[in-house]
Order: structure tokens, then sequence, then C-alpha cells
């Protein structure tokens, strides 16, 4: 994830082949890991329908562990790529859970629901979006 966050993509390549191979079904928050981490990954190299796959497999996988910032995070990665393959609309509905958690008191959460909200508005045409809090 380090690599990933600082752009490293070639760093980051074999690292995330290695956590294939390393994969063991017993371990099922790991395997909810490494669809992140693959999701990720894919989309910093701009493959839009593999981190869409990838990112969803991740959000199905974390939903069974109850774990809100996990899924938080995914479902703003789904929407970036859903506003990425032209499904602005899809992608707001992917952004009702961080809202509806309050982005997990986290400002950089807040920070990136909101980024991606207005992608998705600028997509469909708006042009100006202010709302009162």
């Amino acid at each position: 994830h380090a690599n990933l966050h600082l752009g490293n993509v070639n760093a980051a390549r074999p690292l995330v082949e290695r956590m294939a191979t390393l994969l063991n079904n017993s371990q099922p928050f790991d395997i909810a890991w490494y669809y992140w981490t693959k999701s990720w990954y894919a989309s910093v190299q701009s493959d839009h329908a593999m981190a869409l796959n990838q990112g969803l497999s991740a959000l199905n996988e974390f939903s069974k562990f109850r774990s809100p910032m996990c899924e938080m995070e995914i479902c703003y990665l789904v929407a970036h790529e859903l506003c990425e393959s032209g499904k602005p609309e899809e992608a707001l509905s992917y952004l009702a859970l961080p809202r509806k958690l309050e982005f997990g008191n986290s400002p950089s959460m807040c920070y990136q629901v909101l980024l991606i909200e207005a992608y998705a508005h600028l997509q469909r045409g708006a042009r100006a979006i202010f709302t009162e809090r």
C-alpha cells in the first residue's frame, strides 16, 4: 500500500504478485485485503475495468467482517472507478455509505468522498454545487 500511495507502481507489482501466491482461503480477511490492493494497483495503472471488478470483490469480502472503515474506503475507490467508466449516477450510490457513517470522523475520508462526489456531479453536467452544512 505504501508503494501504491506513493505512485511506485513498478515497486508495487512484484509485491502484489507475491500476495497472490500467499493467499489462503482460511484467511478471508487477507483475501479482502488482496482484492483491495489489486483494485488500487489497477486504478493506478488506469485499468478501470479491473479496478472496478476487484474493488467490488473487496467490498463484498469486507462487508462480511463488518469493517466500516475499510468498506468506506473501498466505496470511494469503487465510486471513483465508476466515474472513470462514465457511470456517475452509480458512483454516487456508492458514496451513500461513507456519507451515512459521516466519513468515519476522518477529514481525509471526507475530502475523498466530497472530491469524488464533485467529480460525479461534473460528469452529470453540473457546473457548480454548493451545499450548506
